[in-house]
């Protein structure tokens, strides 16, 4: 039980050893470049945030060359952190303040994302009835 405990904490200590490094980097090239450091640190979150996506989706990918059937694992982990950032943002943000939004941008807005989910919905449609456990084992 300790040694589990001990690689949390030195988890811990590494990420934000890691992202004060990146941080500060990235603050250096903006001074360089002469880039505003909004512009920086927006490109890092963005990117910061799209790593976790990145690394599942790339062992997926290596797991799929292996002949592992890992594709659902793939697009459940792009639907899942999509969905999770929205309704974290939008919870924290309705946290802190009231969130008034026009009658217009709502139905603009809820049918996009209405439309981004069927569209998420026909593509991931392989045409067949089975699961990915009765085609391997068939």
């Amino acid at each position: 039980m300790l040694i589990p405990l001990l690689q949390l904490a030195l988890a811990v200590v590494g990420l934000a050893v890691g992202s004060m490094l990146v941080v500060r980097g990235a603050l250096g090239i903006a001074a360089i470049a002469r880039v505003r450091p909004l512009v920086i640190g927006l490109t890092v979150t963005s990117v910061g945030t799209s790593l976790p996506e990145i690394a599942t989706n790339l062992a997926a990918a290596l797991s799929g060359r292996a002949g592992v059937d890992v594709s659902g694992l793939a697009v459940g982990n792009i639907v899942g952190s999509c969905l999770s950032q929205i309704t974290l943002l939008l919870g924290i943000a309705g946290l802190v303040a009231t969130i008034r939004v026009p009658p217009r941008a709502l139905r603009r807005d809820s049918a996009a994302v209405v439309g981004a989910l069927v569209l998420m919905l026909l593509v991931s449609v392989d045409g067949s009835p089975q699961s990915a456990e009765q085609r391997r084992t068939s």
